[in-house]
């Protein structure tokens, strides 16, 4: 959903007829944004434990209208990530990126073949926002800005403007109660490398758990925001943070990561 950027003439107008106003109205607009960073940082576990995470394994199960599979993810600060996908016990599917790029195996009896950019992309995103704050990602190129609050199923939210370096963008909306990111929306393909016809997606975030001093959600579901229709719901059955992640460990000739709870 692309955000409608609306005109500064209205503002202008008001800071000609209030004298300072429109400096202090900006002024206050940053500190609110500094406040919400804030507070979600320390919702989810504070600035230390969140600067102490090098690496994120995890594993989901993840189900969609027509098949179950579990996931396997394994990212790094040093910019490296995989996903290996497994069907009732048996490896059927791989993609990462490696020391030598983006990779992808989508039939695992034949060799890794180079990935799209549209699938680079996508797990660049991904290992953005598993590895690290809100706060962080300025310092990493990208930014975050502060959006009008909406009204969602009856309640009100505080809403980030997230904005990738390379231009993706994804609203994050926080419960004012938790400082947790409960939603997000942006518009993007469900499974690019399947079908890049991009769909406006919102995500919805729940069963918070603390591992190892960061607080995470645990479920989510992805909805098709014009139809309704569910489209992912995802449970988390193990996370790990800090394991040991050497760049061979992401190699596309690497063995694949296996689930936690296996």
């Amino acid at each position: 959903m692309r955000v409608n950027r609306r005109g500064v003439i209205r503002f202008v107008a008001a800071g000609l007829l209030t004298g300072c106003a429109h400096g202090d109205s900006e002024l206050g607009h940053r500190g609110r944004l500094r406040d919400i960073l804030s507070r979600n940082t320390v919702a989810r576990g504070g600035a230390p434990a969140l600067r102490r995470i090098q690496t994120i394994r995890s594993s989901s199960v993840i189900t969609e209208p027509t098949f179950t599979v579990t996931g396997s993810y394994l990212a790094s600060t040093e910019g490296f990530a995989r996903v290996d996908v497994y069907h009732e016990g048996a490896h059927v599917f791989s993609e990462g990126i490696d020391a030598a790029g983006c990779w992808t195996m989508p039939d695992v009896s034949q060799p890794p073949v180079q990935g799209s950019e549209r699938g680079e992309a996508a797990l660049a995103h991904a290992r953005e926002f598993n590895l690290y704050s809100l706060e962080g990602l300025a310092a990493r190129g990208h930014s975050v800005s502060l959006m009008p609050p909406e009204v969602l199923s009856g309640t009100e939210f505080e809403v980030l403007l997230v904005q990738l370096s390379d231009g993706f963008e994804t609203k994050r909306y926080v419960d004012r109660g938790s400082w947790q990111v409960v939603r997000s929306r942006d518009v993007r393909p469900l499974h690019v490398d399947a079908d890049p016809t991009a769909r406006d997606i919102e995500s919805v975030f729940s069963d918070f758990r603390d591992i190892e001093g960061v607080r995470s959600a645990f479920s989510w579901v992805e909805r098709d925001i014009n139809t309704g229709d569910v489209l992912i719901q995802g449970v988390t059955h193990g996370v790990r943070y800090n394991e040991e992640a050497p760049p061979e460990r992401f190699a596309r000739d690497a063995s694949p990561v296996a689930p936690l709870n296996a």
